[in-house]
């Protein structure tokens, strides 16, 4: 899940560096007004403050970068390591970075991230653009209940650091319930670890698997959900094509209740090809997009497809 650098921030132009840990540095932020104005850099990653190895061991590190001390004290990123993709989550963490997260190995390594305690209690806050118009569309939602009345229900397809579920949970009503599926369960074990994902049976959840398969396993049990959040991506920005096919975004339409809401953050060029999916699905007066400024090397969209209630 890649969460490309459109983040937020309140702060002048900033040309200085600021470490994280022993390399994690923020350069190159342009000023904003009340965490609105769009973060027009990179952040270039170097140290990480622990790693995971791919589970089969072949595929990219996932790094954990904390920011110690000044403005960005205690913010937080991911980033597969050697993928030339910037950030998959951003996150900030309330009160100073804790003590465990600044543990040093005596022979100068990267540790295993299963031997750091690092822990974090999220700010309220999201970072990123497309997941701010996302909750845009589903906050008013939500707040009218699910269909018939139940409670609302929303299935993330791409969990990364785990942003996006409490943001929902904190801003609908009592009884709202979020179901997420990730591919790499690496994301599960750094979501909950080093970015305050806390999981509750019935309430917040996550399943270990690959979307599309999990998708259409929820059709054939009859599954239905207010808003389907699609940001599933491999290496290189690029959405797994059992993410953005035929079969897929008409399992994603049968999950929707009436008047329920599918929206897919996906990169140019697989953009165009899966926006007309979505409106041979679902009707091209039903289909609209949003595109964003992102990593200089991409464009960020986000797909917003309807269900006529």
């Amino acid at each position: 899940m890649h969460l490309f650098l459109q983040a937020s921030l309140t702060f002048q132009l900033v040309q200085n560096t600021i470490s994280a840990g022993s390399g994690l540095r923020l350069s190159h932020l342009r000023a904003g007004s009340d965490f609105q104005a769009k973060q027009n850099a990179q952040m270039h990653t170097g140290r990480p403050m622990c790693e995971l190895p791919s589970p089969d061991g072949s595929g990219h590190k996932l790094g954990v970068f904390v920011v110690h001390g000044g403005l960005f004290d205690n913010f937080r990123a991911i980033q597969f390591i050697g993928d030339g993709v910037f950030e998959q989550t951003q996150a900030r963490c309330e009160g100073s970075v804790p003590d465990g997260c600044s543990k040093n190995d005596p022979e100068n390594r990267t540790l295993s991230c299963e031997s750091v305690d690092c822990p974090c209690t999220p700010t309220d806050e999201l970072f990123i653009e497309y997941m701010k118009s996302m909750m845009r569309q589903i906050e008013p939602a939500c707040q009218q209940g699910g269909a018939d009345g139940g409670s609302y229900r929303v299935l993330l397809v791409g969990l990364g650091g785990g942003a996006l579920p409490p943001y929902i949970l904190s801003h609908c009503p009592s009884g709202t319930h979020v179901d997420s599926v990730e591919y790499d369960s690496r994301y599960v074990t750094v979501a909950t670890k080093f970015f305050g994902l806390n999981l509750t049976q019935g309430i917040n959840e996550v399943e270990v698997g690959e979307g599309g398969a999990v998708v259409a396993d929820r059709v054939s049990k009859g599954v239905k959900y207010d808003a389907v959040l699609v940001d599933a991506f491999m290496t290189k920005s690029k959405v797994p094509p059992s993410c953005r096919s035929d079969t897929f975004v008409d399992n994603v339409k049968t999950l929707l209740s009436p008047g329920g809401v599918a929206m897919q953050n996906i990169v140019s060029p697989e953009f165009e090809d899966t926006r007309d999916i979505y409106r041979a699905h679902f009707g091209e007066d039903n289909v609209d997009s949003e595109d964003f400024d992102s990593h200089e090397v991409h464009h960020n969209h986000l797909i917003i497809a309807r269900v006529p209630k």
